[in-house]
């Protein structure tokens, strides 16, 4: 059984940081446990975390929740997964009172971005990158 729920950064510390590196293979900078709040994906039968999200406040906007990281290892992925990762987020960012969300993805990872366009994101250009020269940028109002 598969299950997703918040995770304390630090107990799941190195978990977090070794599927950042699995999961998005070469994509630098990896993002500090320390920094936002992180989600994981369980595998309860096998009693290990197959996936994870991080979502963090943004720099210049304080109304925004940024949907900074997620990734599931590929035996898990095509189940829907990324997709409940960025739901849990959302609802959690309007719980914290946020008006807006924001992301990025390279625009070859297709399927993240139709995952946003799924849950409402459309595409923006911010007045400052933030990300890879390659990214697209996304926003939805809460």
């Amino acid at each position: 059984m598969i299950s997703i729920r918040e995770v304390s950064p630090r107990f799941y510390a190195g978990e977090l940081v070794s599927l950042q590196m699995m999961c998005l293979e070469g994509d630098k900078p990896l993002v500090p446990t320390e920094a936002g709040r992180w989600w994981g994906v369980f595998d309860n039968d096998k009693m290990k975390i197959v996936g994870f999200a991080c979502m963090k406040d943004t720099k210049n906007w304080p109304e925004a929740a940024y949907m900074a990281r997620c990734g599931v290892v590929s035996k898990y992925r095509g189940k829907g997964l990324q997709y409940k990762l960025l739901m849990a987020r959302l609802k959690a960012a309007k719980k914290e009172g946020k008006k807006f969300a924001v992301s990025d993805c390279i625009h070859q990872n297709v399927q993240s971005g139709n995952n946003l366009i799924k849950t409402g994101f459309h595409m923006y250009e911010p007045r400052e990158a933030w990300a890879l020269d390659n990214s697209i940028y996304w926003m939805k109002k809460l």
